[in-house]
């Protein structure tokens, strides 16, 4: 499958998207252990820490464009597991502190820094068995550890808040903090690293169905992705409360590729708050009212589940590139799902607390939805499977449809009559379409289900037209050069579903016209017409991007069961 291309961009400035959750983890050497140390006088000071419902509440430099803002901070301490040593405590017995800093300013933008001392050779106190920490290969001798999570904040902001957010507490308690600690460029690039990282829009409701219905990026990501073999994919589609309540698609690193742009593992989510919103709350300009659309990165897995998303984290030094191809999926799926992404668009992105829908500075690129191309791919797969099927495959395909798709492979053996020898062989051969797990046969997938149905339920007798399929088959992969090309999914579907041939026929006057040779016997009883076999086939003509007046002056071959003729017409008699 060749790789989507970019499309070219628009000249109005696509929507910024507005950070949502972070875990990342920083250190920093330079001026060793002293903030730390710092931050302990600090606890002393405040009496062992904030209390409970008492934070400490100042003025910080935090909000838009550094403008004050009302802040509550707190900072408390427990005893942990890092051995102190000799210099660092009089009781060798008893953990070094670690602490917990909270910051929380205007609406739910909030900080939580867990801060730890580091230095090479770290031993447990209780078992003196050493802890691995980077400092073990940075060279540096000794500094600190800041496990960072929030929300609703750009990853550089982390570090102003944590660097205000320290002086602020000092200014209230009447102790000394340096501006050189936590510095920005302080870090160290090598070893902080994010672990996780999201980003959102908010859309108005009004594109769910485009979204979230028949044919949006889920319903596409279901059907065509989910049965990818070698791939590890969850989507969750609850659509209880309304269209779109809660829809997610996890899709891990190793399973990204097909996605154009898109390197790191990510979920993707169109969701609405637990309890949805009315028509009243929308009448009153409730942003709650309206979906967010969120992409999130993350490290591993969520605790008791199977399923990681990324087996790195992403170096603190590469925060501005995971913004960027974050940001960039998030527009490239409503893109795909026909939604406007001009910052400005009408009545398409909702300000909320912290999304306003402004112009973004990011560079990215939009690409053509990459679903037609994975669809003609996993059609691609039926067909070819097709071709090389022998009699006793085409039964089990059969047999496993009229199951309802899967059964137990005892069943099956007892349904087609056949030596277990015969069954493995059998499966062997259907591999692309066909797997047993834990004893239960079925199809890889619901597309390979669906497809193999309408094949098997076009006629009388379902081998036929599997036949007819099996021959269409070698045709539609082998179609010459300039037909084959811009052949889109529909098209590929119609050919092989009717056992179309096209061919091309040399006329009067040297030039050509396409043929377009029928297999399938029509006008049965009951059975599909002409007429709208063609008609069906024009339209996968015209999305193919093919001039339709060659589809409509084409030749048309075909059997006719009514009369057990063979006729040949000119298209534009049938197709209007």
């Amino acid at each position: 499958m060749s790789e989507s291309e970019p499309v070219v961009h628009e000249t109005k400035a696509h929507v910024a998207s507005a950070p949502h959750e972070i875990k990342a983890r920083l250190f920093w050497s330079k001026h060793g252990a002293k903030p730390y140390f710092t931050l302990g006088k600090f606890v002393r000071a405040l009496d062992g820490g904030t209390k409970k419902g008492k934070p400490v509440v100042a003025e910080t430099r935090t909000g838009p464009n550094n403008a004050l803002e009302r802040s509550e901070i707190h900072l408390n301490y427990h005893v942990g597991k890092i051995a102190p040593r000799m210099k660092d405590s009089r009781d060798p017995e008893r953990g070094m502190w670690e602490f917990t800093l909270k910051w929380r300013g205007a609406g739910e933008r909030k900080a939580t820094f867990q801060i730890k001392p580091r230095w090479q050779d770290l031993r447990h106190v209780d078992t003196r068995d050493r802890i691995s920490t980077p400092f073990d290969h940075t060279g540096d001798e000794e500094g600190l550890e800041a496990y960072v999570q929030g929300s609703n904040l750009e990853p550089d902001e982390y570090i102003h808040v944590l660097r205000e957010t320290c002086s602020a507490l000092a200014r209230e308690i009447g102790e000394r903090w340096s501006p050189r600690y936590f510095k920005p460029m302080r870090v160290l690039p090598r070893v902080s690293r994010i672990h996780a990282h999201e980003r959102y829009l908010r859309v108005h409701r009004k594109y769910t169905d485009q979204m979230c219905g028949l044919g949006g990026i889920f319903q596409k990501l279901q059907s065509l992705y989910g049965g990818e073999k070698g791939t590890h994919i969850r989507l969750d589609l609850d659509n209880t409360e309304t269209v779109g309540y809660q829809n997610k698609a996890e899709l891990p690193d190793h399973s990204v590729h097909p996605l154009p742009g898109l390197s790191k593992g990510v979920k993707l989510e169109w969701y609405h708050p637990s309890h949805v919103r009315g028509q009243e709350k929308l009448d009153a300009g409730d942003a709650l009212a309206h979906p967010k659309h969120e992409v999130l990165f993350r490290m591993g897995k969520n605790n008791g589940e199977s399923l990681k998303l990324n087996s790195e984290s992403v170096p603190w030094s590469q925060r501005n590139e995971l913004v960027r191809e974050l940001e960039e999926f998030l527009l490239n799926t409503l893109s795909w799902g026909e939604v406007p992404i001009a910052h400005d668009a009408s009545d398409v992105f909702v300000p909320d607390k912290h999304f306003e829908p402004e112009p973004s500075s990011r560079k990215i690129q939009l690409y053509e939805d990459p679903t037609p191309e994975m669809e003609v791919a996993r059609e691609s797969q039926l067909v070819r499977a097709l071709a090389d099927a022998k009699g006793r495959e085409i039964s089990m395909l059969e047999q496993l449809v009229a199951d309802g798709g899967q059964t137990h492979y005892r069943t099956l053996i007892d349904e087609l009559g056949v030596s277990k020898s015969t069954y493995y062989r059998a499966l062997e051969q259907l591999n692309d379409l066909v797997e047993s797990q834990n004893g239960t046969v079925g199809f890889v997938c619901a597309k390979i289900h669906e497809d193999l149905r309408e094949i098997f339920e076009l006629a009388e007798h379902g081998k036929a037209q599997i036949d007819y399929a099996k021959r269409a088959t070698e045709r539609v992969l082998s179609l010459s050069e300039n037909i084959l090309e811009n052949t889109s999914g529909a098209l590929t579907k119609w050919a092989a579903k009717w056992g179309v041939e096209f061919e091309e026929r040399d006329v009067h006057g040297g030039d050509t016209r396409l043929a377009i040779k029928i297999q399938s016997v029509l006008n049965r009883l009951g059975g599909p017409k002409l007429a709208d076999v063609l008609d069906e086939g024009y339209s996968a003509w015209s999305d193919a991007g093919r001039r339709t007046s060659e589809f409509v002056d084409a030749l048309v071959e075909y059997d006719d069961a009514l009369t057990g003729a063979e006729h040949t017409l000119v298209n534009k008699e049938i197709v209007v």
